[in-house]
C-alpha cells in the first residue's frame, strides 16, 4: 500500500511474511483488496472503524445465538495500535475478546490497555542485529505470552510436524521459558487456561516456520533468516539454547 503498518518489521520477517508470501496472498486480486482496505483505513478512518463496528456487531449477534463468545483479531498482516486510534470499539464491545500479535512491545505495557484486548509479543528471533529477545524476555518475565517462529517443518498431509523444543533457555540469565505448540489454535488469550499455566508465568507460543509456497528447499528456508530460531536436530523434548 505504501503505508507502513508494521513499524517494527525486520528484513527477515518481511521476507518470510505470510501476509505476502503464502496462501492466497500471492494472488493479485487478494493483494489489491488488502491494499484497498489499508488505504480506506488511512484515508477515511471514521468510516473505516464504523464499518468494523458494524461487522463486529453482526458477528457478535451470530455468536450469541450459537451460545458462544466472539473473539476478534484486529491485526492479521499488520501491527496497527487500534487501542489508540479507536478506543471506543473496545469500550462498546466490552463483551468481545479482542487479541493481537505485536512487535511494538511498548504496546504491551500501555497503562490504559483495554481489559478485553490481549496482546502477544512477537519475536524477531534471538540472533542477528534486529533480534528483540531482550524485550521479548521482559514481556515473558511479566507473565506475558510471546510468539516465536522455530525452524521446524510444519506437518502436511500424512507427514507429521517436526518437533518444537519444550523450553527456551536464556544463557544470560539462566532462566527457562516453557514452549507450547502455538499452531494448535490462534487464541493466545486462552493459552494459559488451556495448558494450566499460572498467570505470572511467561510462555512462548512456538510456531512452525511456514515457508513461501510451502517449499522446504534451501532458498525458501533461507528467507526466514535470523527471524527463525534454530531447533537442535528437530528432536521433540530438546531444550533450545540462545
Amino acid at each position: 500500500s505504501g503505508r507502513e503498518v508494521c513499524p517494527k518489521r525486520t528484513e527477515s520477517c518481511t521476507g518470510a511474511c505470510i501476509g505476502t508470501k503464502t496462501g492466497h496472498a500471492v494472488m493479485s486480486q487478494v493483494k489489491s483488496a488488502r491494499k484497498s482496505r489499508t488505504d480506506f483505513m488511512f484515508d477515511h478512518p471514521k468510516h473505516f472503524y464504523a464499518r468494523v463496528d458494524h461487522e463486529i456487531s453482526a458477528a457478535k449477534e451470530k455468536a450469541h445465538k450459537e451460545g458462544k463468545k466472539l473473539a476478534v483479531r484486529m491485526n492479521v498482516f499488520s501491527d496497527v495500535p487500534h487501542e489508540h486510534i479507536a478506543p471506543q470499539l473496545f469500550q462498546k464491545h466490552h463483551d468481545v475478546q479482542f487479541y493481537d500479535y505485536t512487535k511494538v512491545h511498548g504496546r504491551t505495557k500501555h497503562p490504559n490497555m483495554p481489559k478485553n484486548y490481549h496482546l502477544t509479543a512477537s519475536s524477531t528471533g534471538t540472533n542477528g542485529p534486529n533480534n528483540n529477545w531482550k524485550s521479548t524476555r521482559a514481556h515473558l518475565d511479566r507473565g506475558g505470552v510471546a510468539a516465536m517462529v522455530f525452524g521446524s517443518r510444519p506437518g502436511k498431509g500424512n507427514r507429521p510436524a517436526e518437533g518444537l523444543p519444550t523450553h527456551v533457555h536464556d544463557a544470560e540469565t539462566g532462566k527457562q521459558y516453557r514452549v507450547i505448540d502455538g499452531d494448535e489454535h490462534d487464541h493466545r488469550h486462552l493459552d494459559k487456561q488451556i495448558h494450566g499455566i499460572p498467570d505470572n508465568e511467561g510462555v512462548i507460543a512456538g510456531l512452525h516456520f511456514k515457508t513461501p509456497g510451502g517449499s522446504w528447499k534451501a532458498p525458501a528456508v533461507a528467507k526466514g533468516g535470523d527471524f527463525v530460531v534454530h531447533v537442535h536436530n528437530h528432536i521433540p523434548g530438546k531444550t533450545e539454547s540462545h
